[in-house]
C-alpha cells in the first residue's frame, strides 16, 4: 500500500511503499508513483513476503450464530481482502466490514523457533494490519480462547497528521476484539503519525475484553504505543506481558495497555516498558482507568505506574465527559522517572475549566525512582483551572527516596505561572514507607507546595492524611507537609497578585507518628508542616496530632567552625517544631485589618494563620553547639525548638494565632525566648 507524504521539517514530498501494508514484499528499491520524487526511509525495514488469500472461509455466514470461521492465517488475509473490496464499492452491504467472525484453531503465522532473533533477522512472513480508511473493521472477532503466534510487522510510516497509520493485528479497529491471545509476535513501527498496538493501533469507539498479549514491541519516533493499543477505547480484562521499547529520542505516549486515551479496566501489565516521553504501567497518557494493576517495569521522563500523565488541556477535551478518574488501581511494579515519578500518576493537572479529576483507593507496593521528584502515588499535581482533583484514599506502602523532592503522597502540587484556580482535597491518604531525598524537600504527604498566579482562586484541603513512615531531607521535613510557599511572576510583585475570597489552605485531622529529621545545618522541621510560607492566604491547621520524633541532625565539622570565625562568620540555626516547624516570610505574611506588623503579634486574636486544637507528644532535638561558637564576637548558633511552632519571622510583619493546643518533651510551644509562648505543655 501507498501513502502520500508530507514533508516534516526538512523532508520533501515523498510516497514510501509501507513495509507490512501490503501483500507484496516492500523494500527501498520499489518504484515511485507520478509526480512525486524518492526520498530515502529513515532507517531500513525487513524484506519479507505475505501469506496469501484463503479461496473462502473455513465455514459461517458472517452472523452473529453463524460468525465466519477463522481456522489458518489465509483467512486473516482473506477478511483483509474484503474489507478493501467493500471499500471501493459505492454501496457495499457491509458483510465483512461488520461481520462476526470466530476462530477454531490456533494460528501460526510464522515458525517461531528463531522468535529470539527476530529483531535482526526477520522471519519469512511480514503482516499488513486488518482494516483500511473507508472498511476499517467493525465487527467482532471471538478469538473463542484460541491464539495467534508468530505475527511480524516492520514498517516505516512517517505520513501526514491527517493521515495517520495504524499498526497492529488490526489498524484501526471500530468494532471488537475478545477471548484472544498473541504470544511470541514481534511489532517494530517508525513514523511521526503512527499509533501502534499489538491487537489494534487504534481503537476509539471499539472494545477489546479478554485478550492476553506476549509480544515485543520496538519504536522509532511514534505517536502512540501501547500493549493492546495504541490509542483510545473499552479496554477489558486485558493482560500484556511482553517489552515495549522505545529505540529513538522522541518525546511520545507509551502504556503497558493503551498509549493514550481510553476506558481501561481489570487489565494488568507485568512486562518491561522503556520509553523517553510519558510512559505508564496501563496507560501513557490519560485517565478514566478502574482495578487495575502494574507489576512491569516502567521507565521514562515522566513515569507512572498507572499512568504517565492525566492531563486535560487545549479547547479540543472530551468535555461532554469532564469526569476523569483513577480508581482502585494497585502498583507492584518499579517506575523509574528522569523528571517526574509516581506510583500511581507521573504528573497530573488541568488547563482546561471544570474539569473533575480524580485518583481514589489506589495503592503503592512498588519501587518508585527519580532524580527530581518523585511520590508513591502522584509525581507532580498541576493546578490551573477551574474544577475539583481529588486524591482520595490512597496508601503508599513502600520506601521512597530519591535525588530530589520527594513525598510518600504527592511530591509537588503547584500552580501555573499567569493562573491558579480550582479546588483540590488530598483526603484519607497514609504513607506506611519512609521518605528520603538527598535534596531539601520530603513529607509523608506532600513535599512541596507553591501557590503562583497573577490571579489566584484556590482551595486546598488535606484532610484525615496520616504518616507513619521516618521522613528525612536535608533541609525541608515535614510528616504532612514539607514546604510551602507564594511564587509569583517576575513582571507582578507581591503586593500586586490577586486572591479571591475562596482561596484558602487547611489541613484537618492529620496526624503524624513517624520521625522528622533534617540533615543539614540551618534546616527546619515539623511534626505536621516544616514550612509554613504561604503569605496572603488564609491557612487552618486544625486538630493534628504528632507524635514522632523531630530532629535536626547534622555534625558541624572542624572546618565549619574555623570557617565561621573571624570576619567572615557564618550564623547557623536549627528550627524544629512539633506543629510547624517555622512560619516564614519568604513573602510577607499579612496581619488581619488593623493589627499591626510587630513581634507582639505573635499570637493575634485575628490572623490569617489558625493553629487550632493541635497537640505534640514528640521529641524535638538539635545539637547545641552554642558552647563552641557562641564564645565569638557575635551570636553564631541558635535552635529554635518548640513544641507547637519551632520560628516565627518579624522580618516583613505577620499574625497568626494558636488555640487549644499542648504539647511535651519540650521546653516551650514557640522556640523564641524573647516572643510570647504559646500552647500548653502537658
Amino acid at each position: 500500500m501507498k501513502k502520500m507524504l508530507a514533508v516534516l521539517l526538512v523532508f520533501t514530498l515523498a510516497i514510501f511503499v509501507m513495509a507490512g501494508c501490503g501483500n507484496k514484499k516492500t523494500n527501498n528499491d520499489d518504484k515511485q508513483t507520478e509526480n512525486t520524487e524518492k526520498t530515502e526511509q529513515p532507517r531500513k525495514v525487513a524484506e519479507v513476503s505475505y501469506h496469501k488469500a484463503a479461496e473462502s472461509f473455513a465455514g459461517g455466514s458472517g452472523t452473529k450464530q453463524d460468525p465466519f470461521q477463522i481456522s489458518e492465517v489465509g483467512h486473516f488475509v482473506l477478511l483483509n481482502d474484503m474489507l478493501k473490496k467493500e471499500a471501493e464499492e459505492v454501496n457495499f452491504d457491509k458483510t465483512y466490514v461488520e461481520g462476526h467472525f470466530i476462530l477454531t484453531a490456533d494460528i501460526m503465522m510464522n515458525d517461531i523457533s528463531d522468535f529470539a532473533n527476530w529483531s535482526t533477522s526477520a522471519p519469512k512472513y511480514g503482516w499488513e494490519p486488518i482494516g483500511v480508511v473507508g472498511a476499517y473493521f467493525g465487527g467482532v472477532l471471538d478469538g473463542n480462547g484460541h491464539k495467534i503466534t508468530g505475527m511480524f510487522m516492520d514498517a516505516d510510516g512517517v505520513q501526514t497528521e491527517t493521515s495517520p497509520d495504524y499498526y497492529g493485528l488490526f489498524s484501526k479497529l471500530e468494532g471488537s476484539v475478545k477471548n484472544l491471545t498473541v504470544e511470541q509476535s514481534y511489532l517494530r513501527v517508525s513514523g511521526s503519525a503512527s499509533y501502534v498496538g499489538t491487537i489494534a493501533g487504534g481503537t476509539f469507539d471499539a472494545v477489546i475484553e479478554n485478550c492476553n498479549v506476549d509480544t515485543n514491541i520496538e519504536l522509532y519516533n511514534t505517536m502512540n504505543a501501547g500493549g493492546i493499543t495504541g490509542v483510545g477505547g473499552e479496554i477489558t480484562d486485558c493482560d500484556f506481558k511482553g517489552a515495549i521499547t522505545q529505540l529513538d529520542d522522541s518525546y511520545i505516549h507509551i502504556g503497558g495497555i493503551a498509549g493514550s486515551g481510553g476506558t481501561i479496566t481489570d487489565c494488568t501489565f507485568s512486562g518491561n516498558l522503556s520509553g523517553k516521553g510519558y510512559t505508564g504501567g496501563i496507560v501513557g497518557y490519560g485517565s478514566n482507568v478502574k482495578n487495575s494493576v502494574n507489576k512491569g517495569m516502567v521507565s521514562g521522563d515522566t513515569a507512572g505506574g498507572i499512568s504517565g500523565r492525566v492531563y486535560a488541556a487545549g479547547t479540543n477535551q472530551d468535555i461532554e465527559n469532564p469526569q476523569r478518574a483513577i480508581e482502585n488501581c494497585i502498583n507492584e511494579g518499579q517506575v523509574t522517572g528522569v523528571t517526574l515519578a509516581g506510583g500511581i500518576v507521573g504528573w497530573m493537572g488541568n488547563d482546561e475549566f471544570d474539569i473533575s479529576m480524580s485518583v481514589v483507593g489506589c495503592e503503592n507496593k512498588g519501587t518508585v525512582i527519580c532524580d527530581e521528584s518523585v511520590a508513591g502515588i502522584i509525581g507532580k499535581l498541576s493546578v490551573e483551572r477551574s474544577g475539583m482533583i481529588k486524591v482520595q484514599n490512597c496508601i503508599n506502602h513502600t520506601n521512597i527516596s530519591g535525588k530530589g523532592k520527594t513525598a510518600g503522597i504527592v511530591s509537588d502540587l503547584t500552580g501555573a505561572i499567569l493562573h491558579q484556580e480550582g479546588d483540590v482535597v488530598i483526603a484519607g491518604c497514609k504513607n506506611l514507607g519512609s521518605v528520603i531525598s538527598e535534596d531539601m524537600y520530603s513529607a509523608g504527604i506532600i513535599t512541596y507546595l507553591m501557590v503562583m498566579g497573577d490571579e489566584v482562586d484556590f482551595n486546598l484541603k488535606v484532610d484525615n492524611c496520616s504518616n507513619e513512615g521516618a521522613v528525612q531531607s536535608t533541609k525541608y521535613a515535614g510528616g504532612i507537609l514539607g514546604f510551602s510557599n507564594v511564587g509569583f511572576n517576575a513582571e507582578v510583585s507581591a503586593e500586586e497578585m490577586k486572591f479571591s475570597d475562596d482561596t484558602h489552605v487547611t489541613l484537618q485531622n492529620c496526624s503524624n507518628s513517624g520521625s522528622i529529621t533534617a540533615k543539614t545545618s540551618n534546616s527546619m522541621a515539623g511534626g505536621i508542616v516544616g514550612v509554613l510560607g504561604l503569605g496572603y492566604i488564609p491557612t487552618d491547621v486544625k486538630n493534628c496530632v504528632n507524635t514522632g520524633a523531630v530532629k535536626i541532625d547534622f555534625t558541624l565539622t572542624d572546618e565549619q567552625i574555623k570557617e565561621s570565625q573571624g570576619a567572615n562568620w557564618t550564623e547557623f540555626y536549627q528550627i524544629g517544631g512539633g506543629i510547624i516547624g517555622r512560619i516564614g516570610d519568604a513573602l510577607k505574611l499579612t496581619t488581619a485589618e488593623g493589627v499591626e506588623t510587630s513581634a507582639d503579634n505573635v499570637n493575634a486574636k485575628k490572623a490569617d494563620i489558625n493553629i487550632v486544637g493541635c497537640s505534640s507528644t514528640g521529641t524535638i532535638n538539635a545539637p547545641d553547639y552554642s558552647i563552641i561558637l557562641n564564645q565569638w564576637e557575635k551570636p553564631l548558633y541558635v535552635n529554635y525548638l518548640g513544641g507547637i511552632l519551632g520560628q516565627c519571622s518579624a522580618t516583613d510583619g505577620y499574625a497568626f494565632n494558636v488555640k487549644d493546643c499542648t504539647y511535651t518533651n519540650v521546653e516551650r510551644g514557640l522556640g523564641i525566648p524573647d516572643y510570647s509562648d504559646i500552647g500548653t505543655k502537658e
